[in-house]
């Protein structure tokens, strides 16, 4: 039994992985809900997001970075540079699906959706 585990062991060594990669995005998230005179957001509104460097896997997805950030200021930008470390994507896979997530508080008339879900169907 136990060569039987190491011959499948060594036969798993052997099958295809991406041998490593770098991988990395660079971005600037802009909010369009700004006042169309100062080209900034309302008085008391920061915006900030979280920035989440992702890669798609069969069973759970990784999380390879992740950056969050907030404006001091009313400005309508943040930008973004995440870069992962060495990643590899398994046994049998030789493609990395890399994909950015992204959390923010930029939202329709500085509601959030389930505010906004309230005051059009229960007028709260």
């Amino acid at each position: 039994m136990m060569r039987l585990a190491l011959a499948i062991l060594m036969l798993c060594a052997l099958y295809t992985t991406v041998n490593g990669a770098i991988v990395g995005a660079t971005m600037k998230l802009f909010c369009v809900r700004i006042n169309s005179t100062t080209y900034k957001l309302r008085p008391g509104h920061h915006l900030w997001a979280e920035v989440s460097l992702m890669e798609k896997d069969f069973m759970n997805d990784d999380i390879l970075a992740t950056k969050l950030k907030k404006n001091t200021n009313r400005s309508p930008y943040l930008s973004f540079t995440l870069h992962s470390k060495d990643v590899d994507d398994g046994i049998g896979d030789d493609q990395l699906e890399v994909y950015l997530s992204i959390k923010h508080n930029c939202v329709y008339h500085y509601l959030s959706l389930l505010s906004l879900f309230k005051r059009l169907f229960f007028n709260i």
